[in-house]
């Protein structure tokens, strides 16, 4: 199952897709290139109901992207501060 999938579903908000792919056996977990996470793209977006369908399917909150902003690493819970999105 493609991670690639369920990270364009979580970004752009679509519940029941990344679920649906969640159940056919997407990987939570899985990273671009960059280093990003659906979880990661999912509260930087301020898909709140996404981000806690991850969480339930046991995503990690303490992934870091491999890119970051100023000198701060970038992590789920610092995309929900710094965009706003909680």
């Amino acid at each position: 199952m493609s991670g690639q999938a369920l990270y364009d579903a979580c970004r752009g908000g679509n519940l029941d897709g990344a679920a649906q792919l969640i159940k056919a056996g997407a990987n939570v977990n899985w990273a671009n290139e960059g280093g990003w996470t659906p979880l990661c793209t999912a509260s930087g977006k301020g898909h709140k109901e996404v981000v806690r369908l991850l969480l339930d399917k046991g995503a990690a909150v303490d992934k870091a992207e491999k890119v970051s902003v100023g000198s701060a690493v970038n992590q789920p819970m610092h995309h929900q501060s710094a965009f706003g999105a909680g």
